[in-house]
């Protein structure tokens, strides 16, 4: 009872009077999750009341169109080359062996790299602006959107490549296991937008005004986050270029680049469903499944929500060689996971099709095509713990291999046996594959890193 009094605790315990810094560690991962809730609620909740001002404000035609340009300059997130991700991993082992000097010229290396990407990307942009005919790009045909396109696509090129490198901050806070701060601080932006949308909107300042604040007021709180993280808070990690190391900047670009293709992997094999639909379907097909996923999409929220803490608190914990901590949380997240996800399933079931219902009175979805898509959700959910120790490990390579395969194997089975039979088996081939190629593969890999680790500190003694 007192050690969960401990963990539940808001403020920070004192290290120093336990035992393999694992109390503090609880803490953290439970901020970090309860946090993580509060966020993901409101990132959900929030936008449906901005989406219907905005939609009434702008109309159907502009806020398609705004849709459609920020879905095609999506790739942008891709646009770090891995090295948050790379950032947190090198940093949560940097900070299991409390070496202060390699934190900083970790955290300094990857803000000026990200800073050269993004300024790069920027003078690219600039370049090529005026040569691209962005209303032909966009398709725009309508005569009081002709340019218009171009000025949103400025607004939301700009505020993305700004937030390559700001994004940093949220890394950092992740890998340094105060990943709590960065789901607040999204919190604080969810809200701020809202009340700017609604203020443009009662005041009538301007439709491209609405567009252009909803997209650069994320990226004006990331840059208070950082603000108030490196000058009120953690003032001797503030990125300094005497910390540059170029040896450390191409490290962080190997774990990166490594990061970067396994993202672009999983994205391409977890997401070309509703392409194979819309390929061996009809087009009323396409948009149910569309939708359902979705919406099943919320069970991973759950488990991400459940397992990224994991990921930088395993690479301290497996920096200070507690490998018994690193089995056991990763079995109890497991089993968290596979708790709240079948729940969620279980009320998806209930309401999927009402809620369908009442978007479009010609949706609704099939039981057996939602118990696929479940399925896939869960296994993800279940193997996630597992993951993150990989991650941490640097173990990308294994992943990178065990997602070409899978990807390779089901999406040939899904093209052919959809177009055999119909496209019911196409969820449920993606969930089989997974839980019989990806699931056994990486948690045996999971469990050596742990065994053999356990061993060599036996061995030690």
């Amino acid at each position: 009872m007192e050690k969960l009094l401990k963990i539940l605790h808001l403020k920070k315990n004192n290290i120093s009077d336990i035992e393999d810094h694992t109390l503090e560690r609880d803490r953290k991962i439970f901020l970090t999750i309860i946090s993580g809730i509060l966020a993901q609620g409101l990132s959900n909740s929030i936008p449906l009341i901005t989406t219907k001002f905005s939609l009434n404000y702008l109309g159907v035609e502009i806020y398609g169109l705004w849709m459609a340009i920020t879905s095609f300059f999506s790739f942008f997130v891709f646009a770090d080359l891995g090295l948050g991700n790379g950032l947190q991993t090198e940093l949560s082992r940097a900070v299991g062996k409390d070496d202060n000097l390699i934190i900083r010229k970790l955290i300094s290396s990857a803000f000026f790299l990200l800073i050269g990407v993004s300024l790069i990307l920027i003078a690219v942009f600039i370049l090529i602006y005026p040569y691209i005919n962005w209303d032909s790009v966009m398709n725009v045909k309508v005569e009081n959107m002709i340019n218009l396109s171009g000025k949103i696509i400025v607004l939301i090129v700009l505020s993305k490549l700004f937030s390559i490198p700001l994004g940093l901050i949220q890394r950092i806070q992740n890998a340094i296991q105060e990943g709590y701060k960065s789901n607040l601080w999204s919190c604080i932006s969810i809200f701020i937008t809202l009340l700017v949308i609604l203020f443009i909107i009662f005041f009538d300042f301007g439709k491209l005004n609405l567009i252009g604040f909803s997209a650069f007021i994320p990226v004006l709180v990331l840059l208070l986050n950082i603000i108030v993280f490196f000058f009120l808070e953690k003032k001797e990690l503030i990125p300094k270029f005497k910390y540059f190391d170029k040896k450390i900047a191409v490290q962080l670009l190997n774990t990166g680049i490594a990061f970067f293709f396994l993202s672009i992997l999983t994205s391409i094999s977890l997401s070309m469903d509703t392409y194979i639909v819309a390929k061996n379907g009809t087009f009323s097909e396409t948009s149910v499944y569309s939708i359902t996923f979705k919406l099943i999409f919320l069970i991973r929220v759950i488990s991400n929500m459940i397992s990224t803490p994991l990921w930088a608190a395993n690479g301290e914990a497996l920096e200070r060689g507690e490998y018994a901590w690193v089995r056991k949380k990763a079995f109890q997240m497991a089993l968290l996971s596979l708790f709240l996800s079948v729940g969620a399933s279980i009320f998806l079931f209930i309401v999927i099709n009402p809620l369908l219902l009442w978007i479009n009175k010609e949706l609704s979805v099939s039981f057996l095509i939602l118990g696929g898509m479940c399925l896939l959700q869960i296994a993800i959910a279940v193997i996630n713990p597992y993951f993150m120790i990989l991650n941490a490990e640097r173990k990308i390579k294994c992943q990178i291999f065990i997602f070409l395969l899978y990807s390779l194997i089901s999406l040939i089975l899904k093209f052919y046996f959809s177009k055999i039979y119909s496209i019911t088996v196409i969820p449920w081939i993606g969930a089989v594959s997974y839980i019989l190629i990806v699931v056994p593969y990486i948690f045996f890999k999971a469990k050596n890193i742990v065994t053999k680790g356990e061993k060599n500190n036996d061995n030690s003694y």
